[in-house]
């Protein structure tokens, strides 16, 4: 009798183990979290800026920093790593890979720092060089992820990152510029207006966050005007005066949004000060160039304050400020319209 129930209690507890050892076998493997709409617009950033990464680099080795394109490519790269840490690098869950491969990691091809501005003097592309085409390549897809990063700020649900997004969209529409003119390669057209204007109205927005506005777009039209009366090159002469229409049509435009313009309260003055190496016609162009840079920087911060559907507009003010910075020689940045970024 006493042997029965021993046997019949270690077929009891066999079975318990059998049973228990199955379950665990048949409990799914961990899977990775859907994401939401922050991380899916992260992602989408980090990955444009990994292809970019990718690309540039493989050119860097294949050409060198030495000669044009090189040094473009090289602050591309930079950038690409900077950009990929600022958007919090590319995201690991902590599970194997089903194949096993490693995360692609991009690290900048030098100390270089961000502000120094590197030579890029156009050349003359030969058709069917592989290198050529290959920079092509570089060029379209740094264009495409400005566009990219344009179109997805009405998407983005955090401002935080909307401002960061704007910010490295027009840092890659410059990279593509430069990079093109180096090489002498074609750019395709992006949706950035010609000349962006304010829009005509910003709800939420108080008249306090758009007074300064006002002033920094009045004083930047007076300085370009007053270097258009000084510049020896009639090019320069011309682009200056045209680019002080459209920074006194801002001004003008930002004071009727705010309800300050035929006020007391419009900040607009007749003169603003100068450098006294502006007034003399040295450095005036680098001087034009500094104002271009803090309009962009105070375009970047308005987007952080300002409606999902009024992102697009802002970010293009920015971009618009920033192209122009760097066509009156401004150094490159990796954050145009993110000063906090540059500390």
């Amino acid at each position: 009798m006493a042997l029965r129930v021993r046997a019949a209690l270690a077929t009891l507890l066999v079975a318990a183990l059998v049973t228990g050892c199955s379950v665990r076998l048949e409990t799914p493997s961990p899977s990775e979290p859907e994401p939401d709409s922050l991380e899916v617009a992260r992602r989408a950033a980090v990955t444009d800026a990994l292809e970019v990464a990718g690309l540039a680099r493989e050119l860097v080795v294949e050409t060198g920093t030495e000669e044009p394109p090189g040094p473009a490519l090289a602050r591309t790269v930079d950038a690409a790593a900077a950009h990929l840490e600022a958007l919090g690098g590319v995201y690991e869950s902590g599970l194997v890979d089903a194949d096993g491969e490693a995360d692609v990691q991009v690290a900048p091809t030098s100390t270089r720092s961000p502000d120094e501005p590197g030579p890029s003097p156009t050349v003359v592309a030969e058709p069917g060089d592989p290198a050529v085409d290959e920079v092509s390549v570089l060029v379209e897809r740094l264009s495409q992820s400005y566009s990219r990063s344009r179109g997805s700020l009405v998407t983005v649900p955090d401002a935080g990152l909307a401002r960061l997004v704007a910010s490295i969209g027009a840092a890659q529409l410059a990279q593509a510029r430069s990079i093109a003119a180096a090489a002498g390669v074609p750019i395709t057209p992006v949706d950035l207006p010609a000349t962006p204007v304010v829009p005509a109205e910003l709800p939420g927005v108080s008249a306090g966050t758009l007074i300064p506005l006002v002033q920094l777009e009045d004083a930047a039209g007076y300085a370009f005007e007053v270097v258009a009366a000084r510049v020896e090159s009639e090019a320069e002469r011309v682009a200056a005066s045209a680019r002080a229409d459209v920074h006194r049509d801002r001004a003008q435009a930002w004071a009727v949004v705010a309800g300050v313009a035929g006020t007391s309260s419009d900040p607009r003055e007749a003169v603003y000060a100068l450098a006294p190496d502006v007034l003399t016609g040295a450095g005036a162009t680098a001087y034009l160039g500094t104002l271009e840079v803090d309009l962009a920087d105070a375009y970047g911060t308005l987007l952080g304050d300002v409606a999902e559907d009024d992102r697009i507009a802002a970010a293009d003010l920015l971009t618009d400020s920033y192209l122009s910075a760097r066509t009156w020689g401004a150094a490159p940045l990796f954050f145009p319209g993110m000063p906090e970024q540059r500390d």
